[in-house]
């Protein structure tokens, strides 16, 4: 099922799918779901199994009592803690926990209305520090949706201290609070009222009946937000945008209406094109690779690119272009190969219903997106998908673009250097490594490329913000992180091991390196660098771990092939050995530098 049917499902059909889910031996990666609330959800969580299924994920949700949201987080014995969820989220209705605000405003003194901002805001505060007591789970927080009509009508905007600017006041603090908790995040349910309307958003009738304030419409859009976030945190946002041309980026057909009359500027109907590309230029700017996969004639293409005074994406932001009059189909499955990325990283983008059903026909994994027949609603289409959404955001985010292009020119050059030896050509590239330990500016990038990387991953264990933190803090463990340069420029950091002890056993919880940079020898020196710190806390013996994937298969004999002894298989888990008395691991001597704030690594195996 592709998005479009998602989104035509009836309500009841949703449920009749779920009920089947359910009951099915599916292969789905578990998700375990606490829900703390004080209003009825039912309609949300049916949704969110919904989606989570369609992302090959199974929902374990436990509901918590309603209203009853201290006691369960204020005892770290409760059922909620007992579930050991992943993810919880905090739903707390402004009616119910903030009457007086909501229903009565008018008649509170400016000092009854502090106080009861504080309470709220010390209500938020107490439950999030006793959540983070008791687990580590990513927590989710709604906000509050401003009044759509508020106590003084117009006169109420006027004045910073009336009720909307109150509701806006504790939205803006409840901020401030969630960010002195590592892992938290608001979900911006007023937003989502905005976007929606108040008459689509909020249903009276059943509020009044059951305490269930939103519609179906509502407890989609809140189920759809979650997935948001679900889908950065397990590495499923995806990374790569291509876009077909015509009557897609400008109006009309380039090869006939020639590159002054297509449709493209500050008047209707350009202006909607241009709006468009606007909006792919935010997504280009956060990271988002771009490319373009049209048929047409490539010179065509390309002078709009060059030569169009209002074509905002110029041809260097487009990292690849498969312009020619081949099926978009190979030319998708080439471009995912130059730039080595997965299918299901891409999300493909055109006007023609044709085409894409094509793609989803042969290339499930690609997600695809037709635009509507109005182009006034292609800046909506795109941003409404929240594909590309993360949760964080780096300097790798930001010249990823950069990255990537330098990639291609080692690989142009390496077939223009053929006569070279492999190692020769290395040392051509000149790499320096770093390796440290992570820290406060390095943790959002390592966060990432555990919830992003799949290729080169022993064990695909994501994590966040929060956890690699605490990992990273903790005696009983160590984040290391591998940032490399070449010639063509810095690739910022690229590698990642997390290391855990037990005694004088150094288990390796997790080991990988970004697709960008395989198979330049660069996961022995991190493996070097591993070893050289297991030995500086006395550990005797390195275990590895793999854990297969459909997408790690590269690097199953990984640790066999670097003279670990295998130990067998546990559950899904093959696990191996290696002592550290043993012989040193052979690096290759074609880098320019290494260095690490593990001294041994410069003295030991390298040399």
């Amino acid at each position: 099922m592709n998005g479009a049917d998602l989104e035509t499902l009836k309500f009841n059909e949703v449920v009749r799918r779920v009920h089947l889910l359910d009951g099915s031996d599916g292969n789905h990666i578990p998700l375990r779901i606490g829900f703390l609330r004080n209003i009825t959800v039912d309609h949300i969580c049916t949704y969110w199994k919904f989606f989570c299924y369609y992302d090959n994920l199974k929902a374990d949700v436990y509901m918590g009592e309603y209203d009853n949201i201290m006691q369960e987080v204020l005892n770290s014995d409760s059922p909620l803690f007992q579930h050991e969820p992943d993810i919880i989220v905090v739903c707390l209705k402004k009616e119910l926990l903030c009457g007086e605000l909501t229903n009565s405003f008018v008649s509170l003194t400016q000092e009854k209305i502090d106080s009861e901002v504080e309470r709220v805001l010390d209500t938020f505060d107490t439950i999030l520090m006793a959540i983070r007591r008791n687990s580590n789970a990513v927590v989710l927080v709604h906000n509050f949706e401003v009044p759509v009509y508020p106590a003084y009508g117009v006169l109420d905007y006027q004045e910073r201290y009336k009720q909307v600017n109150t509701f806006r006041r504790i939205n803006n603090k409840l901020l401030d609070i969630i960010h002195q908790y590592k892992g938290v995040y608001v979900v911006d349910i007023d937003l989502l009222q905005s976007v929606l309307g108040d008459m689509h958003f909020l249903d009276s009738r059943y509020w009044h009946i059951g305490r269930a304030p939103y519609t179906v419409s509502a407890s989609k859009a809140i189920a759809k937000e979650y997935m948001k976030f679900i889908r950065a945190l397990k590495g499923r946002n995806k990374k790569c945008l291509v876009l077909d041309c015509d009557n897609t980026l400008w109006g009309g057909i380039v090869g006939e209406d020639g590159v002054e009359n297509i449709k493209l500027g500050r008047t209707y109907p350009g202006s909607a094109f241009r709006e468009f590309q606007d909006a792919i230029l935010d997504l280009y700017h956060r990271g988002v690779l771009l490319g373009i996969c049209s048929k047409n004639n490539e010179q065509d293409v390309i002078e709009v690119l060059e030569k169009h005074p209002d074509m905002l994406l110029k041809r260097e932001c487009f990292l690849s272009m498969k312009i020619n009059w081949r099926d978009k189909v190979s030319n998708l499955r080439e471009m995912a190969h130059e730039l080595n990325l997965g299918l299901d990283s891409f999300v493909f983008i055109d006007d023609s219903e044709v085409e894409i059903n094509m793609v989803r026909k042969f290339l499930p994994e690609v997600e695809c997106i037709l635009l509507p027949p109005d182009p006034s609603q292609f800046k909506h289409a795109l941003n409404a998908c929240g594909l590309f959404d993360s949760l964080t955001f780096s300097n790798e985010d930001r010249n990823r673009s950069e990255m990537y292009r330098a990639e291609i020119m080692r690989k142009k050059t390496a077939s223009q250097l053929k006569d070279l030896s492999i190692d020769d050509y290395y040392r051509y590239l000149e790499m320096e490594v770093f390796i440290k330990s992570a820290d406060a500016f390095s943790i959002p990038r390592i966060a990432q490329l555990t919830q992003r990387t799949n290729q080169f991953n022993l064990t695909t264990k994501r994590y966040s913000e929060s956890e690699i933190a605490d990992l990273a803090a903790s005696s009983e463990a160590d984040v290391r992180f591998l940032r490399l340069k070449d010639r063509f420029g810095d690739s910022g950091i690229v590698g990642v091991a997390i290391l855990r002890y037990e005694k004088t056993k150094c288990l390796v919880d997790t080991f990988l390196l970004s697709c960008r940079v395989i198979g330049r020898g660069i996961e022995d020196v991190l493996l070097s660098d591993c070893k050289s710190v297991a030995r500086k806390r006395n550990c005797k013996e390195v275990f590895g771990f793999y854990i297969a994937t459909s997408k790690n298969e590269q690097v199953e004999s990984f640790y066999i092939d670097r003279g670990f002894e295998s130990l067998g298989e546990k559950e899904v888990c093959r696990q191996y050995a290696l002592s550290l008395g043993g012989t040193a691991l052979h690096l290759p001597a074609y880098f320019k530098t290494i260095k690490s704030d593990c001294d041994e690594i410069a003295m030991g195996d390298l040399w």
